[in-house]
């Protein structure tokens, strides 16, 4: 439910590709940086990736350039903004049952980086949440081809494509599936650390084992994992103790999720923390990623003092630098290559 201002703007080429949108991050930084409608600015990728709008050159305003003035309202659902706490920056809407907050629920959801299903983009999804087909996750396991076929944009070769990869989507590491839920204050690398620490004497368990599982640990519990804080841990703990979540886990489970935990003998690389940079020639970032994470080792976005790798690919961005300097071990594709085996 986060309103994040973004930047509209003419084309412009960054680092290989055509950009037209920026983040500008929150309210506080646009004030900071006085950037208004209509004037000239300089934008960047942050971290080789997010295009983040870096000032505005104040000399090239015209007179016509106007300020930017924070919303107090929902522009969906019209709900008062709120702060999750009065010393934070961003404004959220935190009514759950407002329609652009489920539909980017359910399009993180079904992203690359989570189930991963091919052929639900965000148009697609805008679509089916519209016409009343999916209103939660559960839902979408259980669309089938008739329910697709007749609307736009489906042929019966295409909405049956999507079924298929509905299909077989439900089997998923627990990663993976944690990460899906877009929890506050778990991204990529605390769903890995949870899923590494979780001990079940199966390889495959289902939804609502792993809810009843969470349930049984403390938040205090949950803070003893590396790269986990107070907040991640209240975060968890929380988000299974609501009935609505209890529930869909069940609805999960009935529609044949199963959840692939990590193979311990393969846990060569746990604990091991790899931020990439450059474009890699064997497979593509989000593969090593996941490749990193089957050996027990964790994949960031961002270099830090607990980054112990940097994959270095051709034409490496900014993070090279910062590795030097935090002294991490630099390594290539080869390299990364030979840990794998």
């Amino acid at each position: 439910g986060r309103i994040t201002p973004v930047a509209i703007m003419e084309p412009v080429n960054l680092a290989g590709t055509t950009v037209t949108r920026a983040t500008l991050h929150n309210w506080e930084e646009i004030e900071k940086k006085d950037i208004r409608v209509g004037d000239t600015i300089i934008v960047r990728k942050a971290g080789d990736i997010i295009p983040e709008v870096v000032k505005s050159i104040s000399e090239l305003r015209s007179a016509q350039s106007k300020k930017l003035i924070a919303p107090k309202e929902c522009p969906n659902c019209y709900k008062p903004l709120q702060k999750r706490k009065a010393d934070q920056i961003d404004l959220y809407c935190l009514d759950t049952s407002c329609g652009q907050t489920k539909i980017k629920q359910l399009i993180h959801f079904v992203s690359k980086k989570a189930f991963d299903i091919d052929g639900l983009g965000r148009k697609i999804i805008e679509q089916l949440y519209s016409v009343g087909l999916v209103k939660d996750e559960a839902d979408i396991f259980k669309l089938k081809q008739s329910d697709l076929a007749p609307l736009e944009r489906f042929a019966e070769k295409s909405s049956q494509n999507i079924i298929d990869a509905i299909q077989r989507a439900k089997e998923i590491t627990l990663a993976r599936f944690i990460f899906s839920l877009g929890i506050l204050h778990i991204g990529e690398v605390a769903s890995s650390s949870i899923a590494l620490d979780f001990s079940s004497g199966k390889k495959i368990i289902v939804p609502y084992e792993f809810c009843q599982a969470i349930k049984l640990r403390s938040q205090d519990e949950w803070m003893m994992i590396r790269d986990f804080g107070p907040e991640g841990a209240r975060a968890l703990y929380l988000y299974f103790q609501k009935p609505e979540n209890a529930k869909k886990m069940i609805d999960l489970t009935k529609l044949g999720i199963k959840l692939k935990l990590p193979d311990k003998k393969l846990q060569t690389l746990k604990n091991k923390t790899f931020v990439l940079t450059g474009e890699l020639e064997t497979f593509t970032r989000e593969t090593a990623e996941n490749e990193i994470r089957l050996r027990g080792g964790l994949a960031s976005s961002s270099i830090s003092k607990d980054t112990d790798f940097l994959v270095v690919g051709k034409n490496p961005g900014s993070k090279l630098a910062k590795a030097q300097k935090l002294n991490a071990k630099i390594i290539s594709e080869k390299e990364l290559l030979k840990l794998f085996k």
